[in-house]
């Protein structure tokens, strides 16, 4: 069933930007992307099912994620949005995109390829697995966390999932449904669709999610991808190569 996603809305303009975070992301990692770009056009940056103030469910797929999204441009009658994706979100904006081409006017797909992966953040659910409740500060929340993810700026990204309520403390993801979810695994459904329409895959030389051999898949699915490549990123684009990242978006918004 579709679930209607919390969103965050930037600008006035007569075209539209739909921003999906990744897997424990929120609209929140996106609010500095947003603003700065919302001068060229009107911005969503949505919270996924699972994941910040959008509703909890059982269930979790790519299926899921691609309907909701469709949902959301019927809902808010958004016409001919581009749509922007990272990692969890390129994948549910890929598979709109080839399941439904005519609801999008351009994807632009941050460090994800169309393939399938393996889940490889047993830590980070281990980290999340902490009952937070039983802590007072957020430094002993981190303290305890540490020992399951060593990376500080790792901690830092997922303590922006906390929150705090009658002074108690609480992940605001669905943990456990999010756990269980195998969506990284489901891309083969889409194996003989193909997208048409313009489409920017922008990947860190840093990252092992997109790899040189995955550009071959990239154009086999989408046809007219142009795929561009920032040397010193990593998979956080948006945020550790904030300004390349950004006149990469805004410069092939305003040709495509």
């Amino acid at each position: 069933m579709n679930v209607s996603l919390n969103y965050t809305k930037f600008g006035d303009s007569s075209r539209s930007l739909i921003i999906l975070h990744g897997l424990f992301g929120s609209s929140k990692n996106w609010m500095t992307f947003a603003k700065n770009i919302s001068e060229e056009i009107t911005v969503y940056a949505l919270d996924l099912r699972n994941h910040g103030d959008s509703p909890h469910t059982e269930s979790h797929t790519l299926n899921d994620l691609r309907e909701d999204l469709k949902f959301f441009i019927e809902e808010h009658n958004i016409q001919n949005p581009v749509i922007l994706g990272h990692s969890m979100g390129g994948l549910a904006v890929m598979a709109l995109a080839l399941k439904y081409p005519e609801t999008v006017k351009s994807i632009i797909i941050e460090d994800i390829a169309p393939k399938k992966y393996i889940s490889s953040h047993e830590n980070e659910f281990r980290a999340l697995g902490i009952d937070v409740s039983n802590f007072s500060s957020r430094t002993e929340i981190d303290r305890a966390m540490s020992r399951y993810v060593e990376n500080q700026s790792i901690r830092q990204f997922l303590q922006m999932n906390l929150e705090r309520k009658n002074d108690l403390f609480r992940w605001k993801l669905n943990v456990p449904v999010l756990e269980k979810s195998n969506f990284i695994e489901q891309f083969s459904e889409y194996e003989n669709l193909t997208y048409p329409g313009p489409s920017l895959f922008v990947s860190g030389v840093l990252s092992h999610y997109v790899k040189k051999n995955d550009h071959q898949e990239i154009l086999k699915f989408f046809p007219g991808a142009e795929i561009r490549i920032i040397p010193d990123g990593d998979h956080w684009l948006h945020y550790s190569s904030a300004e390349e990242f950004l006149n990469i978006v805004k410069n092939w918004i305003e040709l495509s």
